[in-house]
This record gives structure tokens, C-alpha cells and sequence, in this order.
């Protein structure tokens, strides 16, 4: 899996759990928050786990 397709995998999860959006943001807010746990996440995993490379050149 590239980093790319965790931090995709990592948003959708985030997005599709209710407990981590709050009623009363707004949508940018709840953007923001997702983007930046699955930023997070995606960071502290690859401190401990190598990524297929995004590009190969041929």
C-alpha cells in the first residue's frame, strides 16, 4: 500500500466514524479535522512501517 492510499483509507474511516464529528461544525471544520487526524496517522505509521513507492520510473 502507497502512503497515498493509507491517508485515503485513513479519511474515509475517520469520515465514516460518527464519534469522531462533532453536531455543531461546520463542513470545512469536520474536513479539517479528518484531514489532519489521517495526517497525523499517516505520519506516525510510517515511522514504523515502509510504503510501496507512489512512482516508479522505468
Amino acid at each position: 500500500m502507497t502512503r497515498t492510499e493509507f491517508y485515503l483509507k485513513a479519511c474515509i474511516a475517520f469520515a465514516g466514524n460518527n464519534k469522531v464529528l462533532a453536531e455543531k461544525l461546520t463542513a470545512a471544520q469536520c474536513i479539517e479535522n479528518i484531514t489532519a487526524l489521517a495526517e497525523a496517522l499517516t505520519l506516525k505509521v510510517e515511522e514504523s512501517a515502509d510504503f510501496d513507492p507512489e512512482y516508479q520510473l522505468p
